[in-house]
């Protein structure tokens, strides 16, 4: 089996399978449209984060909605993101009796068997024509910051991926490697938006996965002369043995 026959195979490995993903579907559908969206306090609600970008590996582990308010930004009057995680964390344990819920730090975390829901307050703004969302700051949930609306990086990844196929196969392939090595940085959106910015035309898998150890600082110069002078199958041993694990197919 030649090397990129094998990457194909471990990009099917690492991706979620119909089954999987026909579970999430309905999921979030009936959390968002029957439960959240029936809030009083909620304006409506949307899919971000990886598993929108379709970046999402296996196990689905996070799935990531803003639940957008009936509020307007920097009005006087405003509760504070903690309270609103309060008010949704109460909402839901009165919904969900048996579903262990928790706050993380701006979000409120629903875990179920097979999936597990990260739900951000969210607070609709648009000046100039520009459309953005406060959401809690995570380091004083007193207040609320101001971030870039997430369809922005979404947009810019489908573009980037229609020029370079390879790009969001290989941004999986990368998040596989960082949870085998139990490695914290970059954080996931910072991954696609570095691969984007700096990766530039693959035309293979093992140029590609060079390339981005190299770009999230995961290996040093002379790790990495190193695996580029390995041949085929000395780099497939090294991608199943240190990289991805018993995903990456050993024959």
């Amino acid at each position: 089996m030649s090397l990129q026959t094998k990457f194909d195979k471990f990009r099917q490995a690492i991706e979620p399978t119909e089954n999987e993903s026909d579970k999430v579907i309905t999921s979030h559908t009936h959390l968002r449209q029957n439960i959240l969206q029936k809030l009083t306090y909620v304006k409506n609600t949307i899919l971000t984060g990886s598993y929108k970008r379709k970046t999402i590996i296996r196990p689905m582990n996070d799935v990531d909605v803003f639940v957008v308010l009936n509020y307007q930004p920097g009005a006087y009057g405003n509760p504070t993101p903690q309270s609103v995680l309060n008010r949704l964390k109460q909402d839901l344990t009165a919904t969900y009796p048996n579903t262990i819920i928790k706050q993380d730090k701006p979000c409120v975390i629903l875990d179920f068997t097979h999936c597990k829901f990260e739900l951000t307050p969210a607070i609709e703004g648009n000046t100039w024509g520009a459309n953005y969302y406060e959401i809690p700051n995570a380091t004083n949930l007193n207040y609320w910051q101001r971030v870039d609306n997430p369809d922005i990086l979404g947009e810019q990844l489908t573009q980037a991926n229609r020029n370079n196929p390879m790009l969001i196969p290989l941004i999986k392939m990368m998040k596989r490697c960082k949870q085998q090595n139990k490695l914290t940085k970059p954080r996931s959106f910072e991954m696609e938006l570095l691969a984007i910015r700096r990766l530039g035309y693959i035309t293979n898998y093992r140029d590609g996965v060079t390339r981005l150890l190299e770009i999230y600082g995961w290996l040093g110069w002379s790790d990495l002369q190193k695996i580029r002078m390995m041949s085929e199958d000395a780099f497939g041993d090294y991608c199943r043995n240190t990289l991805f694990g018993n995903d990456f197919p050993s024959y």
